[in-house]
């Protein structure tokens, strides 16, 4: 890992990753119902993915520090309060990782099992995005098959993931 300006991020990403073979690591939510579905957010007009539909997610900043290490697990913690104000409280946490390489991009993927069903969920995340001034997400999308969420609006390890996950599911 290594600190980098966001605008200079978004540069780098935009023009197709040149220079010296770098990549974006950044943890995500896999967020699951107990029935299996997956709860996936779609990204406000003012973020830099605006339209595309995924977990809750971000690249780790400073406070993801810890000693010397990038705390993965915490950030999953952090993005996942900040974008939805679901807390540890409200998920089991499951071991290990999958890793989704995609391009310049590895998607750091924590499955975070919900406790509560996907309706009363989505109840409490969509009543803290109305109280939230500039939500990064502006609504959250139940995913339990093909057809839930438009594809193109999926970003590729979006896609490998559910399909690696729940094979069958795209």
């Amino acid at each position: 890992f290594m600190e980098v300006d966001y605008k200079a991020f978004l540069a780098w990403r935009d023009f197709g990753a040149p220079g010296e073979p770098l990549h974006n690591c950044f943890a995500m939510a896999a967020l699951q119902t107990p029935d299996g579905a997956f709860l996936l957010g779609e990204m406000g007009a003012q973020t830099a993915n605006a339209g595309l539909v995924h977990f809750a997610a971000g690249t780790p900043d400073r406070s993801d520090i810890a000693g010397h290490k990038v705390d993965l697990a915490g950030s999953v913690l952090r993005e996942l309060r900040e974008e939805t104000g679901l807390t540890l409280e409200d998920i089991s946490v499951s071991p290990g990782w999958v890793l989704v390489f995609d391009g310049p991009r590895i998607a750091c993927m924590k499955r975070c099992v919900l406790k509560a069903g996907a309706e009363a969920v989505l109840a409490g995340v969509h009543a803290y995005l109305a109280g939230e001034a500039r939500p990064e997400l502006v609504r959250m999308h139940v995913y339990r098959a093909k057809g839930d969420v438009d594809a193109a609006r999926l970003p590729r390890f979006m896609q490998a993931y559910l399909a690696a996950f729940e094979p069958g599911i795209l």
